[in-house]
């Protein structure tokens, strides 16, 4: 009530969403392509490449996390145009602190 005294719900929803939204484009769909190569074999290919497992790893991340922060910046500006939700605060931060989320989500995989 102190924060949100007309009840609107975009308040309460759309950061539960921006971190689902991170965490399901990130970790699962990098999760997913690494079971697709295993399942079809090509896993043992990086077996005997010269590059180790944690950049293997890391360079099947680097595209769900520039896909993550392109979804991150359409969710904020749909939040902002259709919900007239307000944001306050550094946009910049915003998008620093949901790299460490990001972050944090692949490192509590490992």
């Amino acid at each position: 009530m102190l924060y949100n005294p007309q009840l609107k719900g975009a308040p309460n929803f759309v950061p539960g969403v921006v971190a689902l939204v991170l965490l399901i484009v990130c970790v699962m769909m990098t999760a997913i392509a690494i079971v697709k190569k295993k399942k079809q074999e090509r896993w043992k290919f990086y077996w005997f490449s010269p590059m180790k497992p944690q950049f293997i790893i890391i360079s099947k991340a680097i595209p769900y996390f520039i896909l993550a922060m392109g979804i991150l910046g359409v969710i904020l500006l749909l939040s902002y145009f259709l919900l007239d939700l307000p944001i306050k605060g550094s946009i910049i931060l915003l998008f620093f602190v949901s790299t460490i989320f990001i972050i944090a989500i692949y490192l509590s995989g490992f």
